[in-house]
């Protein structure tokens, strides 16, 4: 294990966050206003520097409709959020990600950008319309 994954795994226990590490990511399950299993990923850039923050779910079927204006509200949101990426991953799934290549992390800080994920993803999540969750 590198050493940025245990600076942030033991402040993630500073928090009492509770977590796994699977494959050099730590992984952690939240509940939120909105979510009920809302995924976060702590990665960490190959050199050790760069920590990226990511909250995920399962993209749902949506109309075409739908999906349109999902695209818009994404687009135009992402303008408007500071240090947040509203984005679809690789896989289509919906997430939200900050970064930081801040080494000397404090655990107010860490909790500070997690905070700032699970806000984001809990907006992000009325931008689908509620019929198609289906948790």
């Amino acid at each position: 294990m590198g050493k940025r994954i245990e600076e942030i795994t033991s402040l993630l226990d500073e928090l009492e966050v509770r977590y796994e590490l699977k494959d050099e990511t730590v992984v952690a399950l939240w509940k939120t206003d909105k979510w009920e299993n809302l995924v976060i990923n702590f990665i960490f850039s190959p050199n050790d520097v760069w920590l990226t923050i990511v909250g995920w779910q399962k993209f749902p079927k949506l109309s075409a409709k739908d999906t349109t204006a999902f695209y818009v509200k994404l687009l135009q949101e992402a303008w408007s959020w500071n240090g947040i990426k509203f984005c679809l991953d690789p896989d289509g799934d919906l997430a939200v990600v900050v970064e930081t290549a801040d080494t000397d992390l404090t655990a107010e800080e860490l909790s500070r950008y997690i905070r700032q994920v699970l806000n984001a993803a809990d907006e992000m999540h009325d931008w689908v319309p509620a019929k198609a969750w289906k948790e």
